[in-house]
């Protein structure tokens, strides 16, 4: 072997370890680029709205949709919810993965982490009834709403305490006593039309309370704030509307009530997709091997 194929296999061998060392540390130590967030989660949510079996605009504000939640017997706001709330939940991360889905970069458990987080403050400030003679749908949108993802060693996803394992507006006790991974705040985006052009989360269902919903999401704080807060949610949803220019991601999720359980309203499967930067440590590291690469490389050419 030369002496430039050994150094060139020293410096090579140099920015895999430092790599290796930066992915070692913490799973969560991602790869920098678009990203995908899969996750699952339990929704305690207002899902009963009087239908009259045509089109209709239910409610306008959120005072207004208080009172018609309750028009019907048994139909009330979401179970523990504080204020005019209409959804609020516990969301259990299950991989993060390249946007396309392809490659998966992080798994719950590895490294023995788990991100788990909380959302809150959703309300509903106007719902509509959609008539179709196979069954009418409900359209519901929301202003406000937050999400706080916890980083942590353990499994505290918790949902079989249900609704009542709430401890306040963001605490359900033990997810959200981990670190604060990422604060963001539901923003808006996902509304078609100027009546909805303010709601932060558009969701519909159907009579049997199966649907979906989506939106977006601004990045405001945790220890990774830094690396996701990069304002790419718009182009990457791939919607005309306009959209906040701050918002990092854009989730959309499917919900049903089958398997709920517990209290909760309905369960969800969902993802977030986002861009995000690479690691300040991971591009230190990787700074050191290739310098250690490039200072062999000229030695080697002034030797010769």
């Amino acid at each position: 072997m030369t002496k430039f194929s050994k150094t060139l296999k020293v410096g090579l061998l140099a920015g895999a370890s430092v790599l290796a060392f930066s992915t070692a540390a913490s799973a969560l130590s991602l790869t920098g680029g678009d990203l995908r967030i899969n996750f699952v989660n339990v929704d305690s949510a207002t899902s009963t709205y009087p239908l009259i079996g045509a089109n209709q605009t239910i409610c306008t504000t959120v005072a207004d949709c208080d009172v018609a939640s309750g028009a019907l017997a048994g139909s009330s706001l979401a179970p523990n919810a504080i204020g005019s709330e209409d959804t609020w939940g516990l969301l259990d991360v299950e991989s993060i993965r390249s946007a396309d889905n392809s490659i998966t970069y992080w798994s719950k458990g590895d490294n023995g982490e788990t991100l788990q987080g909380m959302f809150y403050g959703l309300d509903d400030f106007r719902v509509e009834e959609i008539f179709n003679v196979t069954g009418d749908t409900v359209a519901t949108f929301s202003h406000g709403g937050k999400l706080d993802l916890y980083l942590s060693g353990a499994d505290n996803f918790g949902a079989n305490t249900g609704p009542a394992g709430r401890g306040g507006l963001s605490t359900y006790a033990p997810l959200t006593s981990g670190t604060l991974y990422l604060s963001l705040d539901f923003t808006t985006g996902c509304g078609s039309t100027p009546t909805v052009a303010s709601a932060t989360l558009c969701g519909s269902f159907d009579s049997n309370t199966v649907g979906g919903s989506s939106g977006f999401l601004k990045v405001t704080g945790g220890s990774a704030a830094a690396q996701w807060d990069t304002n790419n949610a718009a182009a990457l949803s791939g919607l005309l509307n306009p959209v906040d220019p701050e918002a990092d991601l854009f989730f959309t999720n499917e919900f049903t009530p089958v398997g709920a359980g517990n209290g909760w309203s309905v369960v969800s499967n969902g993802n977030a997709i986002g861009t995000k930067l690479p690691e300040p440590g991971t591009l230190g590291l990787l700074g050191l091997g290739l310098a250690g690469l490039g200072m062999g490389l000229r030695r080697r050419k002034k030797i010769s």
